[in-house]
């Protein structure tokens, strides 16, 4: 498969390659899946027949996650495992070009993950960190405040998305702007933070470069 996400991450992409030896219709197999797999929660987009030189993890090029959260209490039910809500106000909201002076780029990410005894590196590559203000519609008619860390990398330590969306909604309850959390990395000062629940965290995207059907992008 594309990769292994942390127990109760919600998947909304994931690609895996299985190899045959044998022809078979595309559509025929996701009708015949999906009838088993959608009672379970889980759906499969699409079927695509590949080289033989594809492989669905060593040839990501990139994998994109969002992280959910609001205070809004006018939250539907139905979204709280999806969304995490905290109580809290916010002091500010960092606009995505302070989270890319914090976060873009080659960095050892060892404070921000979960350690792995088979971790040979803690050095990883963040391409983009984004945040968005979205509106979600409700089933009764209204519209819920939803806000979003979209980041986008080539791989993750363990919990590493989590500790980092953790970190940031620390500063955003408990500072009054980002320069601490800059203090953090630039002059290693660490603050003490939760780490951020899972259940409001999605992989959304995951890119090849070289085989356009695949992924999202």
């Amino acid at each position: 498969g594309s990769g292994r996400t942390d127990t109760g991450v919600h998947a909304d992409t994931s690609i895996f390659h299985c190899d045959f030896h044998f022809q078979f219709n595309e559509r025929v197999i996701l009708t015949s899946l999906n009838k088993r797999l959608i009672p379970q929660g889980i759906m499969i987009r699409d079927i695509y027949q590949v080289t033989n030189g594809m492989h669905a993890l060593s040839d990501v090029c990139y994998r994109e996650y969002t992280y959910y959260f609001t205070n809004d209490s006018c939250i539907p039910s139905t979204l709280l495992n999806t969304i995490t809500y905290l109580p809290e106000s916010f002091n500010f909201f960092p606009t995505s070009k302070e989270l890319n002076l914090c976060f873009m780029g080659t960095h050892n990410f060892f404070a921000l993950s979960n350690f792995g005894a088979d971790t040979e590196s803690y050095c990883r590559t963040i391409l983009n960190v984004d945040f968005k203000c979205l509106t979600f519609p409700s089933i009764r008619g209204d519209g819920v405040i939803v806000y979003a860390f979209v980041i986008t990398g080539h791989s993750f330590l363990y919990k590493m998305v989590r500790h980092m969306v953790g970190l940031l909604l620390h500063s955003m309850i408990n500072f009054t702007n980002i320069s601490r959390l800059n203090d953090h990395f630039m002059i290693n000062r660490p603050c003490s933070y939760a780490i951020a629940p899972v259940y409001g965290l999605h992989l959304t995207d995951v890119c090849y470069k070289n085989y356009k059907n695949q992924g999202g992008k």
